[in-house]
């Protein structure tokens, strides 16, 4: 990460969570972060390695998963996201381009990467006053409140079922706001 080319405010919040999840976190769903190195014009990041492409591309190549492949989907993301939770830390970015497969073969381990959003909580945790996250992913209350706990992201996970069932968003959109709104105010589509 080039150190002048992102706002010094996210990059520290970014290390502070990148930090928290190295020193507190292990799933086996989840990426792991092995090191973090920083000079004086770059934050390396070194992870563990994943070459089977995102959950994203295997849905549009398939259209729907079953509900077995489905379940086990969601079972393996919900550990990582339960991994998180129990310290304290909300991921607020779960979609399918945020789960990366071990490798190309169909029956690959998957894991939870992309810690951007994250938010670590503790007494002295500033909430963020504006919305965070991914416009189809994002839970009403934060849309509307900004409220943040952890069921914005079994709400994330639960568009993620419904996405993998039925192959498509439960909210349409052609804008991001216009997502937002149909969130909040219409049935699932």
């Amino acid at each position: 990460v080039n150190k002048k080319k992102v706002d010094r405010d996210i990059l520290k919040h970014e290390l502070i969570v990148l930090k928290a999840i190295k020193s507190r976190v292990y799933n086996e769903h989840l990426v792991t972060i092995h090191e973090i190195y920083e000079d004086d014009y770059l934050i390396h990041i070194v992870m563990e390695y994943l070459g089977g492409g995102d959950l994203y591309e295997r849905i549009s190549k398939r259209g729907f998963f079953t509900e077995p492949e489905s379940a086990c989907v969601i079972r393996h993301i919900g550990e990582a996201v339960k991994a998180l939770h129990v310290q304290n830390i909300f991921h607020l970015d779960i979609k399918p381009e945020n789960v990366i497969y071990v490798s190309q073969d169909p029956a690959s381990d998957m894991k939870l990467a992309d810690f951007g959003c994250c938010l670590v909580v503790d007494a002295t945790t500033e909430k963020p006053n504006e919305i965070v996250g991914t416009a189809g992913y994002i839970a009403p209350e934060v849309i509307t409140d900004c409220c943040y706990s952890a069921k914005c992201d079994v709400y994330s996970l639960g568009v993620l079922l419904y996405i993998l069932l039925v192959g498509a968003p439960p909210y349409y959109g052609s804008t991001t706001p216009e997502i937002l709104m149909n969130t909040v105010k219409r049935d699932i589509a």
